[in-house]
């Protein structure tokens, strides 16, 4: 190889290394949920450092919904979401509020979620009872105790399985996990905007797309139930989120499918809204977490 044809070899592949480096799409985000901890209760208007109890409580619940869930991050109010991009996945606030009792008020925890950045509703899950009506020291007065005191009583709600079989129902599942996808004919595949290494899905859960766009008859709705999470293992979008598809309907009929396809996939998703649910989770197991415990629910 003379100099002259070597250095048009390398410039040739510096030049196609820059142009596949300027095309390539970047890695999409992590999907997150913003964790809080509010205070409405009256009989804690006044005390000391009320914002920093919040945020530390906030701080002590995050980490164990992370731990269950680990498709997504779960960062307290106060954490910023470094490198996250756009609004979260959803919202979950352990709001603590007080009910009529005698000879005093209850004071309890109650969990108040939503969709996106949506408006908070409260969730049908049970609330942590903080102080019965027969307690008089509440703590108050002493940030310190309160935080102590609340963290007590919430911690090992949150760390059963009791809890969160309801929080899998009630709020898992009504998270998307992505607001696109695209079809892909040659692969028989569902591709997510989303990286497989962040989501850690076990190979047995089964994610849901749903999807709804204008139609002549008004709107039409549809659903995939997917299967068989993956690392997509070519380009383009080498490491995305890649399922096939087990079912599919469209509105109340259903789409008979030849080796998990259907010729309407092709254009099924065009100009339509999408969201992408966890429709039966088992996270994949690592040594940090539960396992490969199912939170599916019925």
């Amino acid at each position: 190889m003379n100099i002259l044809y070597s250095h048009r070899w390398l410039v040739g592949v510096m030049c196609a290394v820059h142009v596949a480096a300027a095309t390539a799409e970047p890695d999409p985000p992590k999907p997150h949920v913003a964790v809080g901890f509010e205070i409405e209760a009256a009989s804690f208007a006044r005390l000391p450092d009320q914002g920093a109890a919040r945020t530390e409580l906030a701080r002590l619940v995050a980490p164990e919904f992370a731990l269950r869930y680990p498709f997504a991050d779960w960062l307290s109010s106060s954490a910023p979401a470094s490198g996250q991009i756009g609004t979260p996945i959803g919202r979950l606030v352990a709001r603590l509020v007080q009910t009529p009792g005698v000879p005093l008020d209850n004071v309890m925890v109650k969990w108040f979620g939503s969709l996106g950045d949506g408006g908070l509703v409260e969730l049908p899950i049970a609330p942590v009872e903080i102080y019965s009506s027969g307690v008089a020291d509440r703590e108050a007065n002493n940030k310190r105790a309160f935080v102590s005191h609340v963290a007590q009583r919430v911690m090992p709600v949150v760390q059963s399985d009791g809890f969160h079989q309801q929080f899998m129902k009630f709020v898992v599942r009504g998270l998307s996990i992505a607001s696109t996808a695209e079809l892909l004919t040659a692969d028989r595949a569902v591709v997510i905007p989303r990286m497989w290494r962040d989501l850690r899905l076990g190979q047995e859960t089964k994610l849901m797309l749903v999807y709804s766009k204008p139609a002549a008859s008004g709107v039409e709705e549809g659903r995939l139930k997917l299967r068989l999470p993956i690392q997509r293992p070519t380009q383009p979008k080498l490491g995305w989120l890649q399922a096939g598809i087990e079912e599919a309907s469209i509105g109340t009929s259903p789409l008979a499918l030849q080796h998990g396809w259907h010729d309407r996939f092709q254009t099924l998703l065009e100009g339509a809204t999408v969201r992408c649910l966890i429709l039966e989770y088992h996270p994949m197991p690592f040594a940090e977490t539960v396992g490969s415990v199912s939170l599916a629910s019925n």
